[in-house]
């Protein structure tokens, strides 16, 4: 997974083909099947998703990707990858730019 800067990410919304821009976000409070089959419904209204609390490692993201129909997803974990995790999982940001957007990379 690449990582994009904020000044990228700006770059790659106003070359949107549209003339409007959806925005939404959402904490996900973890992850989990019914979690998923509600951001699949956001994104199929949504332009951009912004996501918190997916409780994905690093690793992890990419699979988001693979449930999450037709969008570009870029994010990070808010847990180390090679700490052995204790308790629950917790934190982790991400935003999904829908691919109907005009993206300039």
């Amino acid at each position: 997974m690449e990582l994009v800067t904020w000044s990228q990410y700006i770059s790659i919304i106003f070359n949107s083909m549209d003339t409007h821009l959806s925005i939404v976000s959402f904490n996900c409070k973890g992850h989990s099947d019914d979690r998923l089959q509600y951001i699949n419904v956001l994104a199929s209204t949504y332009d951009v998703i912004l996501l918190q609390e997916h409780w994905y490692h690093d690793f992890d993201l990419p699979s988001l990707a693979n449930h999450i129909s037709n969008v570009q997803v870029y994010g990070s974990s808010g847990m180390e990858s090679t700490d052995l995790l204790i308790g629950r999982p917790h934190g982790g940001c991400a935003i999904l730019i829908s691919d109907r957007l005009k993206c300039n990379q």
